[in-house]
């Protein structure tokens, strides 16, 4: 077998290849049927799952596994695992089976099942699976690391249901679902949760709920009927009206190309319907504002809201872009340069099986007479930029394209020599050149010009401005530089606090500041600033809100220090805050009241008075008795009498002799010790 295998890819070797680069890459031998084909990010390997003869296979790249007998229904790939679903017969008697293959350590379990199963995606150890029973449709979770299932499902919905895994954490996953019942379509989203081996669900959001057609596409779900939407796979809806004859459709992100009879509609965050000269089959999303149209043998070249051109190129189904190439499917491999609309085509043999998305390129799986041939077609794009340093907007025209642009432009195209022109505004010459692999960085006219903004904001101890995106945080005055254009321009209040904006000088319309180019002066705190584009000032006022004061009589209320008279319940008026509460009572109340407020998360403020009660006191008086100078005090006992007490005079004179007396013996004293 392998010296077959390289005898045939030396003969592969030595075919001439067609101008799209493609050619074999591999082949594939005894192979009956291919069930699908994956490439896995966690081992970096391609995997094709098909039978041969009853059995089984997973092949990695071209080394077949085995992992059973049987036929098989369904197969995916998610995270470490390929999930196969089909049956056995035994006896002439078919019983359901799931296969699993893990792709780390090619440890492959078959499981006997009682319905069939729909991979949906896999949250941790757990594959999430939907299955059809009587009743409806329901999503269950199998344990890879026990190989069961749990003992609990989700209930999605009667009718046909289809679900989707929008992303997934070790325990949790969201769902996209639909369903049609009774010709009502209605989108919703759930969260799943696996916990202790238990299936728990979220309460569902319903995105849309609407009469109408259910049509899949790449990307996200169509409504079609009286009410059309778009869902996209991220779970974003665009109410998209008028759409009743939806050929084809292809999302990319949250933009939808859509041929809707003889029309193309553009939807995204507003909706461009284009008339076409016939009804289109295939939209082939381009670079910038650039979609072609397959209609036919005529390929339309619609760019922003207008045909400008047309082409006799005819597919009948895009498989992938990647890099400026788009890879289509005719009689062949069709591989379009997006920018330029040239065409290459490469003949394929045996009908195509599937094909696995490359980075600047595709592999395509074909079957034919038990051989499977993998082809690789490969347009690497490689990174130019432009810079164009000029104060305003500049066209570049590059074969299809025409794209106004400011600043520096970065295109991927694929490999090959383009000229191109740019056109600035007028008053300058128009540029041409070349831009290639090996001139790709291109730097032109260096002289940008900027011109100023002034936002000076009043009333507010700060606040924060967002232009462009970018945040930029004030306390008063804000100066910036920004080229001609167009920016995005909102204002961040603090919280509680409103603001009007009054514009001096310039554009401000509807969230968006025009900086044009401007000579003008102004001058700022004794600052001139100059071109200034933009002049525009920003009053804050601060929010009051009510607190609410329940009272049975009126009373003078001290918030903060500051006195309010209260008559019964009343309603105040305050900026928001903490507010120390002070009552001073009428005489005869008590009062009870909370010690402080909170403003607007206290939106009451409860003060009770209760009458004081009636205490009789003993006042005790105090008499203050003056011994008489006279009297004398004798020893006090049982029979004893109080005299008047002999007060002891002593003159001045003697105080004074008796002072010194004393003077002159400690001086004595202090002189013998000093001797």
């Amino acid at each position: 077998m392998r010296v077959v295998l390289l005898v045939a890819l030396l003969l592969f070797a030595l075919v001439p290849l067609t101008s799209s680069q493609a050619l074999i890459q591999n082949v594939i031998y005894n192979v009956q049927s291919v069930k699908g084909v994956f490439h896995s990010n966690v081992t970096n390997e391609n995997y094709m799952v098909g039978c041969f003869q009853g059995d089984v296979y997973v092949w990695e790249n071209t080394s077949p596994v085995l992992v059973g007998q049987g036929v098989i229904g369904s197969a995916g790939l998610e995270g470490d695992y390929v999930v196969i679903e089909g049956y056995v017969v035994v006896n002439e008697t078919p019983f359901l089976r799931m296969w699993v293959l893990n792709v780390v350590n090619n440890r492959e379990i078959e499981i006997p099942i009682s319905t069939n199963y729909t991979l949906v995606g896999n949250v941790g150890d757990y594959l999430f699976l939907e299955y059809n029973s009587s009743s409806g449709s329901s999503v269950t979770a199998l344990n890879m690391s026990t190989g069961k299932f749990v003992g609990v499902s989700d209930y999605l919905g009667q009718g046909k249901v289809g679900v989707k895994m929008l992303n997934s954490t070790e325990d949790s996953a969201n769902l996209l679902i639909w369903s049609v019942n009774g010709g009502v379509v209605q989108v919703s989203l759930e969260q799943l949760f696996v916990y202790s081996g238990t299936l728990l669900s979220g309460p569902p959001t319903t995105l849309v709920s609407s009469a109408g057609k259910l049509i899949e596409v790449h990307g996200g779900l169509i409504i079609e009927g009286p009410q059309s939407y778009i869902i996209t796979d991220s779970g974003k809806v665009l109410y998209v009206p008028g759409l009743t004859e939806v050929n084809s459709a292809w999302i990319e992100g949250n933009t939808a190309l859509i041929l809707n009879g003889s029309s193309l509609v553009i939807a995204s965050s507003s909706v461009s319907v284009i008339p076409l000269p016939s009804p289109g089959q295939l939209a082939i999303p381009g670079p910038f504002n650039l979609t072609y149209v397959v209609s036919g043998d005529q390929t339309y070249v619609v760019r922003g809201s207008t045909q400008v051109s047309s082409i006799t190129f005819s597919a009948s189904s895009l498989l992938y872009e990647s890099q400026g190439t788009a890879y289509l499917l005719s009689q062949g491999l069709e591989e379009m340069n997006l920018f330029t609309g040239e065409v290459s085509s490469t003949p394929i043999q045996g009908n195509l099986e599937g094909f696995i998305p490359l980075q600047g390129g595709i592999l395509l799986y074909t079957l034919v007479n038990d051989q499977v041939y993998v082809y690789s077609a490969s347009s690497p794009g490689f990174t130019a930029s432009i810079t164009l340093n000029y104060p305003g907007y500049w066209v570049l025209e590059l074969g299809n394209v025409e794209v106004n642009v400011t600043g520096t432009l970065v295109l991927t195209l694929p490999s090959g020599e383009y000229t191109f022109t740019v056109r600035p505004e007028p008053g300058y010459n128009v540029i041409t050149g070349e831009i290639s692999p090996t001139n790709s960085t291109l730097l032109l006219t260096p002289v940008k010009s900027l011109y100023t903004l002034l936002i000076v904001g009043f009333g507010a101890p700060y606040w924060s401005l967002e232009i462009d995106g970018h945040l930029v945080n004030s306390t008063g005055l804000v100066v910036l530089s920004e080229s001609v254009g167009v920016y995005g321009f909102s204002v961040i209040p603090p919280e509680y606090y409103n603001y009007t904006v009054k514009v001096i000088t310039g554009q401000l319309s509807q969230g968006q500041v025009t900086v044009t180019p401007s000579s003008n002066a102004v001058t700022l705190n004794g600052r001139t600033y100059r071109n200034v584009s933009l002049y525009v000032e920003i009053n804050f006022t601060e929010e009051r809100f009510p607190l609410r004061v329940e009272s049975q009589i009126p009373f003078t209320l001290n918030l903060n220090g500051t006195p309010y008279n209260v008559t019964g319940n009343s309603t105040l008026y305050l900026y928001p805050g903490l507010y120390y509460v002070k009552v001073s009572p009428p005489n005869g109340y008590n009062v009870t009241y909370p010690l402080k407020v909170v403003v607007p998360l206290n939106s009451s403020l409860t003060v009770i008075f209760t009458k004081s009660q009636n205490v009789t006191r003993n006042t005790v008086n105090l008499t203050r008795t003056t011994i008489p100078p006279s009297s004398n005090v004798s020893s006090l006992g049982e029979n004893s009498t109080t005299q008047p007490a002999q007060i002891l005079t002593i003159s001045s004179f003697y105080v004074k002799v008796i002072t010194l007396i004393i003077f002159l013996a400690v001086a004595i004293i202090i002189g013998l010790k000093v001797r």
